[in-house]
């Protein structure tokens, strides 16, 4: 019974860091395509602690999108599928700029 328990906790691990990677890539691709800076204004946007930096805050809250909205998947292969879909990362942008006012997205 602890084996099959100690199985599932790394099958577990493995899936929360394979999101992980995939969150802080997109995140990655949002800080190069917005040329964000360094400062601490974008944690208040997105609704995370003050205290975060704004490289963090977009890959805290990638982490959390994405865990949200793909949290349930069987394996890791499905993980590398998602990892490649070309939909995923417009879907995130499209999310991202919502928190935002329009006139600092115009």
């Amino acid at each position: 019974m602890k084996t099959l328990n100690l199985n599932h906790l790394i099958q577990q691990q493995q899936h929360n860091q394979r999101l992980k990677t995939i969150a802080n890539q997109l995140a990655n691709q949002l800080i190069l395509d917005f040329d964000i800076n360094d400062g601490y204004q974008m944690a208040y946007f997105l609704n995370l602690g003050q205290s975060l930096d704004n490289y963090t805050a977009i890959r805290k809250w990638a982490g959390k999108w994405l865990k949200a909205h793909y949290s349930v998947f069987d394996s890791l292969d499905t993980l590398d599928d998602l990892q490649h879909d070309d939909t995923l990362y417009s879907e995130l942008k499209e999310r991202f700029l919502s928190h935002f006012p329009q006139t600092a997205t115009a």
